[in-house]
């Protein structure tokens, strides 16, 4: 087993790969951007070490080099990837291998033909997987918007590089084409480091199925059953379930083995997962295989009480399933589960990514209810450098309909006040009878455009604690009565003022008449003796006002000519001493001597 593991990802499943780490008694690493010093999912590691640039916080995410080095500096024997960044690049595989730390995922052989989906189609037509009809990869649009009449309208544009949605485009017909290919390539670009796009037929309305698969150094592999992952908004999944609802157990079962005879066609090692589509028709396609954790495993572990990932940790240890108490007939799948993706998207605004600082953050629990965040506390900054996701929450049960009812129940609980979220959209979603029956497809959000007509909510109690702490600390006496026009500049002494001796007060007449007559005229005197304490005040303030000896020495001439009214002035006071000892290391008795 590894003694310590570097996570080379953020976030919540950092947090996920921590906690896995630690439950087998590994010591973990993390590494983070400036941007994310104060992200929560630091103080999950034992240990964590600063890497990339200031200003290019993604960069530092992707940099093989800075993160090998990261995993040198702090002698860790693995790496993990987790899903997104340099989960599916083979260079990093490569660079952990070069290098003698162990990557925990597959090889970067493995990465490299699983990482281009089209060469993935290909090897899925060798192991006898039904798929689509597509074109060859390439980086240039006429080429592509040529092959396009070969497959046929509407395809999709998809990235060779992609994950996630990114990349990704449908197009109806050839006069968007040119425009889809433009944007997809640079989005892949930015997202993946390579523009290369592939065309593929379009199936109409079919649903997302995706089997979990497991497979170990010595060719054993198991299928962990499917997942329906059809809810997606613009290609990126909002809800997923497992098992896939109303799926024919025929079906489920041809579908479970063309995934595992996948895995072993390409000699696959660890967790990943086949992806299908579903026709209306019941015939089903190879799509692509996500050589990784997914965002969504966690319904998986729920509804097979599997742990993923600590599973991944300990084959890439050496382990096989075996060792790990795991078979094709010991996996059972046990009731239900759905996760819901809370983001930080306004659904109101086109689902816009929101950002600001999250003033409440309040979650749910109880039975039957996971949790799985990251960077997600009151006070934590949302910025626009990330995904959008706060928090997953998985919930299961019995059957879809008691999944569906306690992550209903789950949502309502939770508060989330800063930022925009799509908790009523989710709402909306897993209430919809539509769902509930598991009559899903990918256009199901598309169809159903009164999901996004909810309730927002007023946010009563944020606003009124808002307004009396308002009240109390800045206003305590009501709205200001009389407004005080700031001067534009300073008072500044002249120079004839300012070369001139200063004007005689108090002490000069104490001198001229000695103490007795001065005594005498100052019970004599109607007007109000002034003594002034601002000095004493400042000086002994020092914590709140950061008022030193030399700054008094610069003011005192200015008040010694503008202000000789004033009875005395009082330069020291008790707390002086001990602000001039312990602060400002002056000798205070040294500054009451010489002061003028």
């Amino acid at each position: 087993m590894f003694r310590k593991i570097l996570v080379a990802n953020r976030g919540e499943i950092a947090v996920r790969a921590f906690r896995a780490a630690t439950e087998l008694g590994i010591t973990t690493v993390a590494v983070f951007p400036y941007e994310d010093r104060h992200a929560e999912y630091r103080a999950k590691s034992d240990e964590s070490y600063e890497i990339g640039e200031r200003g290019h916080p993604v960069r530092a995410y992707l940099d093989v080099a800075g993160i090998i080095a990261a995993a040198r500096h702090a002698d860790a024997d693995a790496v993990y990837p987790g899903y997104g960044f340099l989960s599916e690049n083979p260079d990093l595989a490569q660079a952990c291998e070069d290098a003698g730390i162990a990557f925990i995922g597959p090889t970067h052989e493995i990465l490299k033909l699983t990482g281009n989906k089209a060469r993935a189609i290909e090897a899925a037509r060798e192991a006898g997987l039904p798929t689509l009809k597509g074109s060859d990869p390439s980086d240039d649009i006429d080429t592509l918007v040529a092959a396009a009449e070969e497959v046929g309208f509407p395809v999709f544009v998809k990235a060779v590089s992609g994950g996630g949605g990114r990349g990704m485009r449908r197009v109806e017909e050839r006069a968007g084409l040119r425009d889809a290919l433009g944007e997809a390539m640079r989005e892949a670009e930015s997202a993946f480091g390579d523009s290369r796009m592939y065309l593929e037929q379009a199936v109409m309305r079919p649903r997302h199925i995706e089997v979990q698969v497991l497979a170990d150094a010595t060719g054993e592999v198991i299928h962990l059953y499917e997942r329906d992952c059809s809810v997606q908004r613009r290609h990126q999944k909002v809800v997923e379930i497992a098992p896939a609802p109303n799926l024919d157990p025929e079906l489920r079962q041809q579908i479970c083995d063309d995934a595992v005879k996948f895995a072993r066609h390409i000699n696959y090692l660890n967790a990943g997962t086949v992806e299908f589509l579903l026709g209306e028709d019941g015939r089903y396609v190879f799509i692509e295989m996500n050589p990784r954790i997914q965002v969504e495993h966690t319904v998986t572990e729920e509804v097979t009480n599997i742990d993923l990932v600590s599973s991944q940790i300990r084959i890439a240890g050496g382990e096989t399933l075996a060792d790990l108490g795991l078979s094709q007939d010991a996996v059972q799948v046990r009731g239900a589960a759905l996760q819901c993706r809370i983001t930080t998207e306004d659904p109101a605004n086109g689902f816009r990514p929101d950002t600001g600082t999250i003033s409440v953050y309040r979650t749910p629990g109880g039975a039957g209810i996971r949790l799985d965040g990251g960077v997600v506390f009151a006070g934590a900054t949302v910025g626009a450098h990330f995904d959008s996701m706060l928090v997953k929450v998985t919930c299961r049960g019995s059957d879809l309909r008691s999944a569906a009812r306690r992550a209903y129940r789950a949502l309502t609980e939770f508060r989330v006040r800063g930022v925009s979220t799509n908790i009523r959209f989710l709402e909306a979603v897993i209430t919809d009878p539509d769902f509930l029956a598991g009559r899903t497809t990918t256009s199901f959000i598309d169809e159903r455009p009164h999901l996004l007509r909810y309730h927002i909510p007023a946010d009563r109690g944020t606003k009124l604690l808002t307004y009396l702490a308002e009240m109390s600390v800045n206003r305590p006496n009501g709205e200001p009565r009389t407004y005080l026009r700031p001067r534009r500049k300073l008072p500044v002494l002249s120079p004839e003022v300012a070369s001139a001796p200063p004007p005689s007060g108090s002490r000069q007449r104490l001198l001229e008449v000695g103490p007795v007559q001065w005594a005498a005229e100052l019970r004599a005197q109607t007007a109000v003796a002034v003594t002034d304490t601002t000095f004493r005040d400042a000086h002994q303030s020092l914590l709140a006002t950061r008022v030193r000896t030399r700054d008094l020495l610069h003011v005192a001439p200015v008040i010694a000519r503008t202000l000789p009214q004033l009875f005395t002035v009082e330069a020291w006071g008790g707390a002086t001493y001990d602000v001039a000892l312990r602060f400002l290391k002056e000798d205070a008795w040294q500054q009451v001597s010489c002061s003028p």
